[in-house]
């Protein structure tokens, strides 16, 4: 979507990162803190004061207390509010990490957007699970409202790149709790797939990020890695409107 008015919110969005507790740590081959780093060195050189970083979990592969402290380390280097959620890999001490690094997640990221920030994580598995509760809660706070909502989560919501790898079993339902805000605009940016796509149903508009660490495709339901570059995801937010701009990281860092 395009707006000609300049926007007055810009949300920087790294999914994926899947830090290790040592230096040295990959995924795939990737070398996952060199992207990172790479990435906030991007952000640095494009980002505004006003600007905001949202974590899309995963932040974490091992669940260290290294990989949080790295992580906080870095990030804190932008001086941007900083936000997350937790992803399938984030365990026991994702809560100290959010305590230090985004301590309040704000309920508007603009004057037109109220925000929620999900918990999708499972029962000790992989697949997410929608917290349908959080999303009626969040209906409810802002029922006498008009603003448009955004909602960050870790788990794809919608996979319309096959072949399928369960994302979140009750996306039907959470499509359902979405949509009782039907008379507005509606965006879920969710990551975990590793593969950046969009997709639209009615009145809600999907958009699934690229992953800082690295690029998957999939053989059956197994991911292979398509590509080691790190992307992330920009969204301008305006009064009635956004624009969603996909960065693709080529090269590596100076």
């Amino acid at each position: 979507m395009a707006s000609g008015r300049r926007t007055s919110t810009r949300i920087w969005v790294l999914a994926d990162a899947h830090i290790g507790g040592e230096p040295t740590a990959e995924l795939m081959g990737v070398n996952v803190r060199t992207n990172l780093r790479h990435a906030i060195k991007f952000v640095m050189a494009q980002a505004g004061e006003a600007d905001h970083i949202v974590l899309l979990g995963d932040i974490s592969h091992d669940g260290s207390a290294a990989s949080y402290e790295w992580m906080a380390t870095e990030v804190g280097r932008t001086g941007l509010r900083c936000h997350s959620v937790p992803g399938n890999h984030d365990g026991a001490r994702y809560a100290g990490f959010r305590r230090h690094v985004a301590p309040g997640d704000p309920t508007r990221l603009h004057q037109d957007w109220s925000a929620a920030f999900l918990d999708t994580r499972g029962h000790g598995s992989e697949p997410g699970r929608a917290p349908l509760g959080d999303v009626q809660r969040f209906w409810a706070d802002w029922a006498s409202e008009t603003s448009n909502a955004i909602f960050f989560m870790h788990h794809d919501l919608i996979q319309p790149v096959p072949p399928g790898r369960v994302g979140i079993p009750n996306a039907g339902e959470f499509m359902l709790a979405l949509t009782r805000g039907s008379n507005r605009q509606i965006l879920v940016v969710g990551g975990h797939r590793h593969q950046y796509y969009t997709a639209n149903i009615g009145s809600v508009a999907y958009v699934s990020c690229g992953a800082i660490s690295c690029q998957f495709e999939f053989d059956d339901e197994t991911p292979v890695r398509e590509s080691e570059h790190p992307e992330l995801i920009s969204i301008d937010l305006y009064s009635h409107d956004y624009v969603v701009n996909r960065h693709i990281l080529s090269s590596g860092p100076g």
